[in-house]
């Protein structure tokens, strides 16, 4: 490749990132086979879930409900979204919409939140505040090996958001989660009201500020 192609190549991945700094995922336009609403906790996870190459936020909502209760009680999005915000374990600022493809941070910030991972000093005193809030989330959880690999804008797949939900859901026996009162998250702006348990044998070396 000539040094001009590598320009123009390198410009276009700049100018990407500019214009689709979230991810640029797009939204679903087919709606799916079966009316997911419809179907019990393991059919939506082992028969619908699994076999979608893109998540949703609807699905992914629901997914956060199923790994915080157990179970996911509610019939609509609307109902998802407001069960979690009351909880601290979405944004209201994300705006997000039901049939949008949901990204990696999205899950993490999520799945961090329902864990109750503080993280490290930069998610906690950055993170709290909103800046970069998914990200940092993100490398939460590729340190404790819940989320392998991805970019905090990229899309995930049904097959491996059900793999995060087992991992995650794993650390939470693990760490007595379970076993501790049901999640209702701390003040996001107080970290000092988090509870951290200790994550799981990572083997040696140390811990980063991430």
């Amino acid at each position: 490749m000539t040094y001009g192609k590598r320009q123009i190549v390198h410009t276009g991945m700049c100018l990407a990132a500019v214009l689709c700094p979230f991810g640029c995922a797009g939204t679903r336009t087919t709606p799916p086979a079966v009316d997911y609403n419809t179907l019990d906790d393991a059919a939506f996870l082992h028969d619908h879930l699994v076999n979608q190459p893109l998540v949703t936020v609807d699905e992914a909502y629901k997914v956060a409900l199923i790994l915080a209760d157990g179970e996911d009680t509610t019939e609509s999005f609307t109902e998802r979204e407001s069960a979690l915000d009351r909880r601290g374990i979405i944004r209201p600022a994300w705006n997000l919409q039901p049939d949008q493809h949901v990204d990696k941070g999205t899950v993490a910030f999520m799945v961090c939140r329902i864990c109750r991972m503080s993280g490290g000093i930069n998610r906690i005193m950055l993170g709290s505040w909103g800046l970069g809030d998914r990200r940092y989330a993100l490398r939460e959880l590729k340190f404790r090996r819940i989320i392998e690999s991805g970019a905090d804008y990229t899309p995930i797949s049904g097959g491996e958001l059900v793999g995060i939900l087992h991992r995650a859901d794993s650390y939470m026996a693990l760490s007595g989660v379970h076993d501790a009162e049901p999640v209702a998250v701390p003040d996001a702006n107080d970290p000092s009201t988090f509870k951290t348990p200790a994550a799981p044998s990572q083997g040696a070396g140390g811990r980063s500020s991430r």
